[in-house]
């Protein structure tokens, strides 16, 4: 069983863990189980986020770290939103989200 489905937190929440979980797997450039992250996060979690304005950006947050992860392992790889998109839906956010998901 995953360790991230062990977690007891608000489901709202989890989408959270997971897309972090994604970006620390990224920098220890282990890209395909970060891939799979982005996906459990995009398809599993991010419904449970009450916030449309918050769940938006995150989706958006979400699909630009997946789309630029998956060109590391395939430079053919197409990314679908761009960040300008991503800074815009990140404008309409709450400032919790804003702090805990921007761009380094």
């Amino acid at each position: 069983m995953d360790k991230m489905a062990q977690i007891d937190v608000p489901k709202s929440e989890k989408a959270g863990l997971i897309i972090s979980r994604a970006n620390t797997l990224v920098k220890l450039e282990r890209y395909r189980e970060a891939l799979r992250h982005y996906n459990d996060s995009l398809h599993l979690h991010l419904k449970d986020i009450t916030l449309d304005r918050d769940r938006e950006y995150l989706q958006a947050y979400t699909v630009l770290l997946r789309d630029h992860t998956a060109r590391r392992l395939d430079p053919s790889h197409s990314i679908t939103i761009s960040k300008q998109k991503v800074l815009e839906l990140g404008k309409k956010a709450t400032l919790l989200v804003r702090a805990d998901y921007q761009f380094d």
